[in-house]
């Protein structure tokens, strides 16, 4: 009987351990879903934080980009600015180039009636130097008209020479 007694108490013992390992055991696979979970659920939050971290350089480039067509539009802009400029001074050349011109050929035909009313040689010969003063003025301020000239006024340069 007393080997009865410590056989069954063995045995109850040996459930017990046997019913805390099944429990360890079921835990345990508890435990190992829980792991995977979080494994998965980490691998994606990296995933998503290296496609960020991709967007995000991106973004910097997009920037980087920004800047360099901002510096561009501002040339362009000054460009622009000084073209403007320029172009408004060949216009006010071309008009005083205008008036010394008309202001030549009035001088002109009244040299000639001077000498068809005077005939004086003396006059003449003043007449004559002040014509080629003023076309040598002339002739500078077409110089000079033309080095201030923008590029995309080659028609008025087709129309300078023309009346020349």
């Amino acid at each position: 009987a007393q080997a009865y007694r410590t056989e069954r108490i063995r045995n109850e013992e040996f459930e017990k351990a046997l019913k805390s390992a099944q429990l360890d055991i079921q835990n345990g696979k508890k435990l190992k879903l829980e792991l995977e979970a979080l494994q998965n659920a980490h691998t994606q939050k990296a995933k998503k934080l290296l496609d960020m971290q991709r967007e995000l350089q991106k973004v910097n480039l997009y920037k980087d980009t920004i800047r360099k067509q901002e510096k561009v539009i501002s040339k362009l802009e000054s460009l622009l600015n000084k073209t403007v400029k320029d172009t408004k001074q060949a216009r006010e050349d071309v008009l005083e180039f205008e008036r010394l011109k008309t202001e030549n050929l009035t001088l002109q035909k009244q040299l000639k009636d001077n000498l068809r009313i005077k005939g004086e040689n003396s006059e003449i010969e003043r007449y004559r130097e002040e014509i080629v003063s003023l076309e040598r003025t002339i002739n500078e301020l077409r110089e000079e008209l033309r080095k201030k000239r923008p590029d995309t006024s080659g028609e008025m340069d087709n129309r300078w020479n023309s009346e020349k």
